[in-house]
């Protein structure tokens, strides 16, 4: 069986209830007679319910929406992490085509004649070195942040005691740590710019998985 990531935060409880309701489903998934396109469609459309948001159908503004709602919590002490937000729009079609590969598979189980799906066009690379396949995370091309993202002020401190002194970029700058440096923002964090406190991450759901619901400077 080849493997399949799943959604954090997203079980088995939370699909069902989406697909109980009758407003979304994934008939399309699975069929080799549908275009990848149309079926990764269907497929955020489905992944928006999961995430209390139905009738987005784009993945970027899906992010966003989870994003400031999580923010928008006055319980909330610290940033949440960014497990918890929907797959970026390159990563999720790559999660897709590999659950339409994995659907297709088990819907063809009891034909004579099955399709003969090549897995290297649903998500996975082979690696002739070892002889196995390997998922795809993101396209070679695609960047895993935005270019201002990736040059944006950024600690690698990664002591016992990070961000203490003015070595720290962040520090020094008079910012918060965030999760794109060494230390993550987290509760060992001595930025005294950096919010505090965890979040709990539950989010009330099951973690039951299914094939759709995967500039510092030295030490401080």
């Amino acid at each position: 069986m080849i493997q399949v990531s799943y959604l954090y935060g997203i079980g088995k409880g939370k699909i069902l209830k989406v697909l109980k309701s009758g407003t979304h489903d994934l008939s399309k998934l699975g069929n080799t007679h549908e275009h990848n396109d149309s079926v990764v469609s269907q497929c955020v459309s489905f992944t928006a319910s999961c995430y209390g948001q139905p009738g987005e159908t784009d993945m970027t503004s899906l992010r966003y929406k989870v994003w400031t709602n999580k923010m928008g919590n006055q319980k909330l002490n610290s940033a949440p992490k960014l497990r918890v937000l929907p797959p970026t729009k390159a990563a999720f079609e790559q999660h897709v085509h590999r659950a339409h590969l994995q659907t297709a598979i088990w819907r063809s189980a009891l034909d004579a004649d099955p399709p003969d799906l090549d897995p290297v066009k649903f998500g996975w690379s082979r690696n002739t070195n070892v002889n196995k396949l390997e998922p795809i995370a993101l396209d070679a091309d695609v960047s895993p942040a935005p270019e201002s993202v990736l040059k944006m002020i950024k600690c690698g401190c990664s002591s016992t005691s990070p961000c203490s002194t003015s070595r720290c970029s962040c520090c020094t700058a008079r910012i918060s740590c965030s999760a794109f440096c060494a230390c993550h923002g987290d509760n060992d964090c001595k930025n005294p710019q950096t919010i505090s406190g965890v979040m709990d991450e539950d989010d009330g759901d099951d973690a039951d998985t299914g094939a759709i619901g995967e500039g510092g400077d030295s030490d401080a």
